[in-house]
């Protein structure tokens, strides 16, 4: 271990001095844009909330343009990386790129003028950003978000692709995880040899993820699409998986740094302790009443599919779970059967369906858009044929797909002649629950739902302790938001909805105002990058399937600058398709840490599946 001393913690021009794992991280990325080759980026893969920022903003401090950089044809010279689709004379550019998600954008503005004040940075972002090249010249860092970089990539003429950056960097890489999106491509065809994905999460639910990064980086042979089809995905295919990993790990040592979070163990610097708290919920007799009638139909409706299909020519199937798994296949969504492309389709609404009860019964409503992109539906790829289509073409192409789909999942949701909660007694056209029903609704208007409940009883245990609640339904955190208020506690909003100004007001407001305690955060709003330390307790209200999305959305909390132990409580209803979805999460899991880490246990565990048996617990099938 090499020792670290009180010099090597300061760097001229940074207000902070850095700690011994972000002393050896810039080293790292500096020796990476020394080294004699062309490409010289790599992926600083720390755990969440180890000090990606700080680290990078050390190294544009540190490893800034000189004269020689400015003058050099070196980068304007190589054919294998002129820009794709932009036909201008390339300038050089002094400045770093940093592209984020839009939430993080004035974050790294602040945190700049914060650790580096004699840096001079730009946000570009906004109806009235420069659209000459030449307003960028005078930055050191501009900051722009993807979905601002993706606008720019398809206009004619942009700033951003004019010139050479000295430097580019992706904040949560991992957003570009689809290489097919118009978001990655984007991010190809930004120009510089300095090339750095930060992400704690470089893998969050296929080893393919990683050839996006590949690609963005041009540092692997790997980012060729023939040789990672013809060597890693043939592999993984295969029964020779662990093959494929050892290829990846090699050639990811040469260009990829990543600590979790024991690092600091090892160090004067320790994390006060975080207690993870799994509370199984119990339904109510009428929530459990609703849950059950909703799966038994469900049930009924993907057999009543399953006729269907045998009518159409197929033979019908029977009703052993691997043949049903085999029915679920997300492989079956791009096939060329119709009735399996729509039974895969009312899979997914009937699995939303009974999440949100678990949440709360009244969010069982007709499906909103917020729905459609959960089911990730709502995804626009382009597709290999697309290659040649200009990029308006391909988007005009893609609304209309997007349209359709929505058209066709709208449809998918119950309704019929029969109430929509007990599926027994008829209704008439306009309604949608019976008498009967709706007299229990009655009841329990003022009911706040077994999972709220709990959350009321947590945070009543320390009122004036600051807590982030995050769910991935919107309408959810609208319903629990007022019921906080009548038992007298402030919150406020943080969701994707709200405009960059009003998400950085209600950050201003948990920070600095003592009476609001609670934060209502859409979890895929809220889990990327944000530093929320002042809050000392995380409530995950709904299980995600992604892991990962979970624990960025734990590490805002939980991160170096947190001075109070921390609880975190994960809500599950029990005997439900939350307790499944638990088991997928761990799956998940595992196949990250056997790539990224140096984990046999997690490469063991890897390949010990979940039965298909258990996967169709999800629909309530034994």
């Amino acid at each position: 271990k090499e020792e670290i001393s009180e010099k090597d913690r300061k760097v001229k021009g940074l207000s902070v001095n850095l700690l011994d794992h972000q002393v050896h991280g810039l080293k790292f990325l500096r020796k990476r844009e020394r080294d004699k080759v062309i490409h010289k980026g790599g992926m600083l893969c720390d755990d969440m909330g180890l000090g990606k920022t700080v680290q990078t903003i050390a190294l544009i401090v540190k490893n800034r343009p000189n004269e020689e950089d400015l003058k050099s044809n070196e980068d304007l010279e190589d054919e294998e990386i002129q820009p794709l689709n932009k036909k201008v004379p390339l300038r050089k550019f002094r400045g770093t790129l940093v592209i984020c998600p839009v939430s993080l954008t004035t974050q790294w503005f602040q945190e700049i003028k914060r650790f580096a004040p004699h840096l001079k940075p730009f946000l570009f972002h906004g109806p009235k950003r420069p659209s000459n090249y030449k307003d960028l010249l005078e930055y050191d860092v501009v900051i722009s978000s993807y979905d601002t970089i993706r606008s720019e990539y398809l206009k004619d003429k942009s700033p951003i692709y004019e010139g050479y950056w000295h430097r580019v960097v992706l904040d949560e890489a991992h957003t570009i995880k689809n290489k097919k999106s118009k978001t990655a491509i984007a991010t190809y065809n930004v120009e510089s040899l300095r090339r750095w994905c930060l992400t704690g999460t470089p893998i969050q639910n296929s080893i393919d993820e990683l050839q996006s990064l590949f690609m963005f980086m041009r540092v692997s042979k790997y980012s060729d699409n023939h040789l990672w089809s013809t060597v890693i995905s043939k592999l993984l295919k295969s029964k020779k998986s662990d093959k494929a990993f050892v290829l990846l790990k090699k050639e990811l040592q040469e260009f990829m740094l990543r600590r979790t979070k024991s690092i600091l163990q090892s160090t004067n610097f320790k994390l006060p302790a975080k207690n993870i708290h799994r509370c199984e919920i119990e339904f109510t007799e009428m929530e459990d009443e609703l849950y059950n009638n909703l799966k038994n139909h469900f049930v009924r409706s993907l057999e009543d599919q399953f006729d269907n299909i045998s009518a159409g020519g197929l033979s019908k199937p029977s009703n052993e779970p691997g043949v049903l798994f085999q029915r679920l296949s997300p492989s079956k969504l791009g096939g060329s059967r119709t009735n399996d492309k729509t039974f895969y389709m009312c899979a997914l609404v009937y699995l939303l369906r009974l999440r949100q009860v678990c949440c709360h019964w009244k969010l069982l409503s007709d499906l909103t858009d917020d729905d459609l992109e959960d089911l990730n539906m709502s995804s626009a790829v382009v597709r290999p044929n697309q290659a040649n289509v200009s990029p308006s073409k391909r988007d005009m192409d893609l609304a209309a797909e997007l349209d359709d789909i929505t058209n066709f999942m709208t449809s998918l949701t119950v309704k019929d002649t029969k109430c929509e909660i007990c599926f027994k007694e008829k209704v008439q056209e306009d309604q949608k629950v019976c008498k009967k029903c709706q007299d229990k609704i009655d009841q329990n208007q003022k009911y706040e739902g077994s999972k709220v409940l709990k959350l009321i009883e947590i945070l009543k245990k320390d009122p004036k302790r600051k807590t982030i609640v995050f769910s991935q339904f919107r309408e959810l955190l609208m319903l629990v938001g007022p019921i906080l208020s009548s038992h007298g506690i402030k919150y406020v909003n943080y969701d994707g909805k709200m405009n960059l100004k009003q998400k950085d007001k209600a950050l201003d407001t948990l920070r600095n105002d003592p009476e609001t305690t609670v934060l209502l955060c859409s979890l895929k709003s809220g889990a990327l990058g944000l530093n929320l330390t002042v809050a000392s307790q995380v409530v995950i209200f709904d299980p995600w399937w992604n892991p990962q999305i979970q624990e960025q959305a734990v590490d805002r909390v939980y991160r170096i600058g947190q001075t109070r132990e921390v609880d975190i409580y994960e809500f599950a209803i029990k005997d439900s398709v939350e307790i499944e979805i638990l088991k997928l999460q761990d799956q998940k899991r595992n196949l990250a840490k056997a790539i990224t880490d140096n984990d046999n246990v997690a490469k063991n565990k890897l390949f010990e599946k979940l039965s298909e048996g258990d996967l169709i617990k999800l629909f309530g099938i034994k």
